[in-house]
C-alpha cells in the first residue's frame, strides 16, 4: 500500500480500528486477504453526502434501443481518486510502532464519490461503466470517447472484469439485452432459496429482495399484500 502510494505515515491524532479480512475466493480457490478500516465512529460525524445515487430504473431507461454492450470495471475504483489534503488525517490506521494515512479514497467513508452522471451512449454507476449503442459503428464509437477519457484522466481498468462488444451482459444486478432489460437469474435464486419467515423482521427482508424486481411482476403489490400486512405491529403474525 506504501510502494502504491495509497497510504503515508502519519501524525494524525486520529486512530480507526484496523481489519483483516478474507476476499471472496477467485477461479484459483487461493485464499488472498485485504485491510478494511472501520470508519464507523468517523462517519457518525461526519455529514451524509447531499447528492444521491440515482434510481437504477432511470439508469437503466437511458439504454433505450441499444443493441452492443460493453461494460467497464475500474481497477480498485475509489482508489484512484485523490484525497483532499485537509482531509487525510482522518483516515489514519494503526500497526504496531506504526502509524498511517491515505492518500486515495477508500471504500467505507461516508463522503466517498457516489455518481457521475449518464451520458449519451455511456453511463457509470459509482465504478461500474458501461457503454452501448443501437449500431455498432456507434458502440465503437462510444467506447473510444471513453477510453480516451480515462486515458486522460489517468484512471486504470481490470482487464479481466471488463466485457466488450456484447449482445448482452449483466449490469446493476440485471441482464441488459438487445431485447431489454431481464432480470437476473442470480437474484431470482435467492428468492427461490429464501428461507420461510418466522418473523416481521424475515417477512421484510423477503419482501425488500422480492421488492427490487417487482417491475417483472404484475400486480406485485396486489400479490404481497397478505405479507405487507404481515408488517404491521398490530397484525397477528401467522
Amino acid at each position: 500500500m506504501i510502494n502504491k502510494n495509497l497510504i503515508e505515515e502519519s501524525d494524525s491524532p486520529y486512530n480507526s480500528p484496523v481489519w483483516v479480512v478474507p476476499k471472496k475466493s477467485d477461479a484459483s480457490e487461493k485464499q488472498k486477504w485485504r485491510i478494511v478500516i472501520d470508519f464507523s465512529k468517523l462517519n457518525e460525524l461526519s455529514d451524509q453526502d447531499a447528492y444521491p445515487l440515482p434510481n437504477i430504473d432511470d439508469i437503466l431507461s437511458q439504454l433505450g434501443n441499444a443493441k452492443f454492450f460493453s461494460a467497464l470495471d475500474l481497477s480498485s475504483g475509489f482508489h484512484q481518486i485523490p484525497m483532499d489534503v485537509t482531509s487525510k488525517k482522518y483516515t489514519a490506521f494503526s500497526r504496531p510502532q506504526e502509524h498511517f494515512q491515505y492518500n486515495r479514497v477508500l471504500f467505507g467513508l461516508k463522503k466517498r464519490p457516489s455518481y457521475i452522471p449518464t451520458h449519451d451512449g455511456h453511463s457509470t454507476y459509482l465504478d461500474d461503466i458501461i457503454i452501448f449503442g443501437s449500431m455498432i459503428q456507434q458502440h465503437n464509437n462510444n467506447l473510444a470517447i471513453v477510453l480516451q477519457r480515462l486515458r486522460e484522466l489517468g484512471l486504470k481498468i481490470q482487464p479481466d472484469k471488463c466485457e466488450f462488444l456484447k449482445p448482452e451482459l449483466e449490469y446493476l444486478e440485471h441482464i441488459i439485452t438487445y431485447e431489454g432489460i431481464k432480470s437476473n437469474p442470480k437474484k431470482i435464486k435467492a428468492v427461490k432459496k429464501f428461507k420461510i419467515p418466522k418473523n416481521r423482521t424475515d417477512v421484510k427482508s423477503f419482501l425488500g429482495l422480492a421488492g427490487y424486481y417487482r417491475k417483472f411482476v404484475r400486480n406485485f403489490s396486489k400479490i404481497a399484500k397478505p405479507l405487507t400486512d404481515l408488517t404491521k405491529k398490530d397484525t397477528p403474525f401467522h
